[in-house]
């Protein structure tokens, strides 16, 4: 729109630098020359007006890109500390259970046994997802994050037991 308006401020201009011989100008040249002038002042100001609101899209375009990936860090962050919580967790329980075994018959070792496999295995899987939390996620953000705080509440539930 600003090369239309530019060129069009441009034609008439030149239109009447064309006419305008040595004569005397008339009124209407007068008067075609005064408009080429508003046409090019005019589009000189939309094209200013045009690049302003172009600039400002952009600025808010990356102030909103920072706040994502401010967004993403701190929930990086949250998600990296309640997994290290977890496994810190479990690490102290399987301590008590080894502890609780050591003075148990071997009935009630075997069951704290089988509740010491299902919390290695939340260990475990809890260190697999701290290890692609590592890698530089972009896609996927919200399903990673579900996954975490499911395998977050399934043990928190194993430890109760």
């Amino acid at each position: 729109m600003k090369n239309t308006l530019l060129l069009t401020a441009f034609a008439l201009a030149l239109g009447v630098t064309a006419c305008n011989n040595t004569a005397p100008k008339s009124e209407l040249d007068k008067k075609m020359e005064t408009a080429a002038d508003a046409t090019t002042d005019a589009a000189k100001e939309a094209g200013k007006s045009m690049q302003k609101a172009a600039d400002d899209a952009v600025d808010k375009t990356n102030q909103a890109a920072a706040d994502t990936k401010a967004n993403m860090k701190a929930a990086r962050d949250k998600m990296s500390n309640d997994i290290n919580e977890g496994i810190t967790n479990i690490n102290h329980k399987m301590e008590e259970m080894d502890k609780k075994m050591a003075k148990s018959t071997a009935e009630q070792k075997t069951a704290w046994e089988k509740q010491k496999k299902k919390l290695a295995a939340d260990r475990d899987e809890l260190n697999a997802k701290m290890k692609l939390m590592g890698n530089d996620m972009k896609d996927g953000w919200d399903k990673f994050a579900a996954e975490v705080n499911k395998t977050v509440d399934r043990m928190k539930e194993d430890m109760k037991n």
